[in-house]
């Protein structure tokens, strides 16, 4: 607050003063966009499996607040929706994440990521931004080969997705003939183990 004293001079030169106080207001001010999200593509390999972008480094807030992240797709008609099951944002980090693994992963997704003060007394307001994001998955792979040391006729061949060595449901695989010969197509990413 401050002390503010007025004087007012009438014609003859006389002054005239009124004392009041001035309280100002802090006015919270709402997070901002400090620099837009850019369009993205991200195709996974065997390297680099999972997507991931910060989120946090386009958004600050003036007042020094703590924010809190969150996403969905918004389409071109404005109709939002919930992310898809493969991707999810840490709300505390803004970090966007995950691993896309099949077809129906693929696509262009439109992507509304805001930015929410915490707490209630400021009444939490909001920015947010958008940006596009391109899923490519990978061309179908054949792998084709010979299981020696044996050979392993009716071995398992598969893609090893977790990377656990163990084949588990949902990864692609095939049997090796009697020869021990396979071929396997597959989409899915990571190395080929070969059980028993």
């Amino acid at each position: 607050s401050y002390s503010v004293t007025v004087t007012a001079t009438g014609v003859d030169g006389s002054p005239v003063s009124s004392d009041f106080t001035l309280t100002v207001t802090d006015v919270n001010d709402a997070p901002v966009v400090i620099a837009q999200i850019t369009d993205q593509s991200f195709t996974p390999s065997v390297s680099v499996p999972a997507y991931s972008y910060d989120t946090s480094a386009v958004f600050s807030d003036p007042d020094g607040d703590q924010l809190t992240y969150s996403a969905q797709i918004k389409d071109s008609n404005g109709t939002v929706s919930a992310l898809p099951g493969w991707l999810t944002i840490n709300s505390s980090t803004g970090v966007l994440s995950g691993v896309p693994d099949d077809d129906t992963d693929a696509g262009s997704l439109t992507l509304e990521v805001t930015a929410t003060e915490t707490g209630t007394g400021n009444g939490q307001l909001a920015t947010s931004d958008t940006f596009n994001l391109d899923v490519i998955m990978p061309s179908e792979v054949v792998y084709t080969g010979t299981v020696f040391d044996g050979p392993l006729a009716n071995a398992r061949v598969f893609v090893d997705v977790n990377g656990n060595e163990l084949w588990d449901a949902g990864e692609d695989f095939i049997f090796t003939d009697a020869t021990a010969q396979f071929g396997l197509t597959s989409r899915q990413l990571g190395p080929i183990v070969v059980t028993t």
